[in-house]
């Protein structure tokens, strides 16, 4: 059974799954690229929610709250998956990672400084099929060190930069801490 040391997504996944479902139930399988893995709980849900997904986990597994501990927790909680094929650890910066495969999902949730997030939504764009669902986690995160160092404003310049290319997707239960949309 997995074991993770961060708690807050406890309160967060039941909305995070039921929004999930609803936001890629035009999928028959997915295929994910998911930037920031953590400890590996979101990479489960994908499974969760769809057993055939395949699910690609770009993360540098350095420089968190719990330094480079949280690989060997991943790596603990993901090792059937893994050993199945059905998870495949990138150990990398998402920008040092080739863009050449195509996915239906992309998840960010890596580095959430507005520019590490503006970087990672534009080059995994080209990587989304059209159909396909891109979903910023953290939207509503606010630290205490300004605006420049959370997702938020890099998510909505992104969905203005690209408005004619996509459908802004609203969550099912009115959780708010994730921003979705769909690529024409």
């Amino acid at each position: 059974m997995p074991a993770f040391t961060a708690n807050q997504w406890e309160r967060q996944a039941e909305d995070h799954e039921a929004n999930w479902r609803a936001w890629t139930a035009h999928l028959k399988v997915l295929d994910v690229l998911e930037i920031g893995s953590y400890e590996g709980r979101s990479a489960l849900l994908w499974l969760a929610i769809c057993p055939d997904a395949l699910v690609f986990c770009v993360d540098p597994f350095t420089g968190t709250a719990h330094g480079e501990k949280y690989e060997a927790i991943f790596d603990e909680n993901t090792k059937r998956e893994r050993a199945e094929g059905r998870i495949c650890k990138v150990r990398a910066r998402y920008q040092d990672v080739g863009g050449e495969r195509e996915f239906n999902v992309v998840y960010i949730d890596g580095d959430h400084t507005s520019a590490a997030v503006t970087h990672d939504a534009e080059k995994a764009w080209p990587q989304l099929v059209s159909g396909g669902v891109l979903i910023f986690d953290d939207y509503e995160w606010q630290p205490d060190a300004g605006p420049d160092q959370t997702p938020r404003a890099a998510v909505d310049a992104f969905i203005q930069a690209h408005a004619r290319e996509l459908v802004v997707l609203e969550p099912v239960n009115g959780d708010t801490w994730q921003k979705a949309i769909r690529k024409l």
